[in-house]
């Protein structure tokens, strides 16, 4: 069974359109098919850790899609640093905080 907090169904989302289903996956990220990082509810010690970093290399930005369908070009405020698998990847300035932050909105436990 699945946590409330957890989404498996469209009709499941208040707001699909600001629920992400897709984003680029920094190149060194792209090993499991999925995007993830720690839910703030169940590790809040690790609220500040990007699990996988999404992609910059086009302009310092990604590419996102939402639940509703819809697509963006989302531009990053900060850099995302290349880093090695072994390395937590953790939020590495204020301003790339922000980006974390922008991105934990998208997620659907968060108000969906």
């Amino acid at each position: 069974m699945l946590q409330p907090y957890m989404k498996s169904k469209y009709h499941q989302l208040s707001r699909p359109t600001q629920v992400f289903v897709f984003i680029d996956d920094h190149e060194l990220y792209i090993d499991s098919g999925c995007f993830a990082f720690p839910c703030p509810f169940l590790v809040p010690d690790k609220t500040n850790n990007w699990g996988h970093l999404p992609s910059d290399r086009h302009n310092q930005g990604c590419s996102v899609s939402f639940a509703d369908g819809h697509v963006i070009h989302w531009p990053w405020k900060s850099p995302k640093p290349k880093r090695f698998i072994g390395d937590a990847p953790l939020a590495v300035s204020d301003v790339d905080l922000k980006d974390l932050r922008e991105i934990q909105t998208w997620f659907p436990w968060a108000k969906n």
